[in-house]
């Protein structure tokens, strides 16, 4: 049988970046032997043959090329996914190692490596592991083209080496490509935690390091607060038409969202996000009346109604417990709610009156009331 054995201890030699003669010192022979294994002149016998794969943390059947059957690209990619929760076997490198040799040029395979790797890297922290992943990374992006998966691109890929960089330790080096390709803010909080991580003598770069983070905080707390936001919304819009016990969970989340908003905000009406707030409370009493709880639909429409005077009452609202967030980050939202917190609930109660005649009633009462 012909073996690859030369091309393998080669490929791996250059993979742990060692010299000819180190391999030699290693196994106990000379430069010269090393040499001839890796031109072909030559073959190590069984038991050097075992020590090198253990060297390389690998197999002999990988070491000399054999494959016991053969592997299709799926079940490779299968397998490839299947280590993730065994990053410490050693097979995982010579997986790896098989699997470039088998399809070099094939996007999704070398992307599956260097997954693999960089999530191997995290548990081990060793810094060979953090080579390979940026090797495969970078072999990644050169075959992005072949990409399928609109999840990845690369901003994605260098953002994978960035983290694989501090991982190494190489935190500068990583902050600086996160912040590079940080397209729609996906690496604040990696940023922001890795620039607080950092050890600085000085004091004075050490203010310009901590406000700098704060200010990537702050960046993704008011992105996370839209979001949650737009889920409460697109929640509401299908338990509208659901069931009751859809309905029932649509409210569990508006409430959790609201108290969440409430605890980084005053709800004096002074915080930008009170009017999102008389937003939710609305869409928690359309889904109680929904549910023949009138009584306790009102309640919300109250305190919707509350919120939303506060609100308009006041011209400025740049008013916010944490007043650093809006340093950078003004306006923080537009809105199609409404001119005013009131024109917002007013639309959505009647763009729900079909359904809510009594909702609508009661709000209209209220209005009357606060105005």
């Amino acid at each position: 049988m012909q073996t690859k054995t030369a091309e393998m201890i080669h490929h791996f030699r250059r993979k742990r970046n060692i010299t000819q003669q180190h391999l030699a010192d290693v196994m106990g022979v000379s430069v010269g032997t090393v040499s001839k294994w890796e031109n072909g002149i030559t073959e190590p016998d069984l038991s050097l043959l075992m020590d090198i794969a253990a060297y390389f943390k690998t197999s002999v059947d990988v070491l000399i090329g054999y494959r016991s059957q053969s592997v299709t690209r799926d079940e490779l990619l299968a397998k490839l996914k299947e280590m993730r929760t065994n990053l410490c076997d050693d097979e995982v490198v010579s997986l790896c190692a098989m699997a470039e040799d088998d399809f070099p040029n094939d996007f999704e395979v070398i992307y599956a490596c260097g997954l693999l790797m960089e999530l191997r890297s995290v548990k081990t922290r060793k810094k060979e592991d953090c080579e390979f992943a940026k090797k495969y990374l970078l072999q990644s992006i050169a075959l992005v083209a072949q990409n399928q998966d609109p999840h990845i691109n690369t901003d994605i890929l260098f953002g994978e080496i960035g983290q694989v960089e501090i991982t190494a330790g190489n935190k500068e080096e990583g902050v600086a490509l996160l912040e590079k390709h940080n397209a729609g803010g996906i690496y604040d909080i990696r940023i922001a935690h890795t620039l607080l991580s950092l050890n600085y003598s000085d004091p004075q770069n050490y203010r310009e390091k901590s406000e700098k983070a704060m200010d990537y905080i702050s960046g993704a707390l008011l992105n996370e607060i839209g979001n949650l936001i737009m889920i409460a919304v697109t929640w509401f819009n299908a338990a509208i038409k659901g069931t009751k016990s859809e309905s029932v969970e649509a409210k569990g989340l508006v409430l959790s969202i609201i108290k969440f908003i409430d605890s980084l905000y005053d709800n004096d009406g002074t915080s930008p996000f009170c009017k999102y707030t008389v937003m939710l409370y609305g869409i928690m009493a359309v889904l109680y009346e929904k549910d023949g709880d009138l009584k306790q639909g009102e309640v919300c429409l109250l305190e919707a109604c509350e919120r939303a005077k506060r609100f308009d009452n006041i011209k400025h609202h740049d008013s916010i417990r944490y007043t650093h967030f809006l340093d950078q980050h003004k306006p923080v939202f537009a809105d199609d709610f409404g001119e005013s917190a009131m024109d917002g609930l007013d639309s959505l109660v009647k763009n729900n009156a079909d359904k809510n005649p009594q909702l609508k009633e009661a709000f209209y009462e209220m209005y009357s009331k606060n105005n």
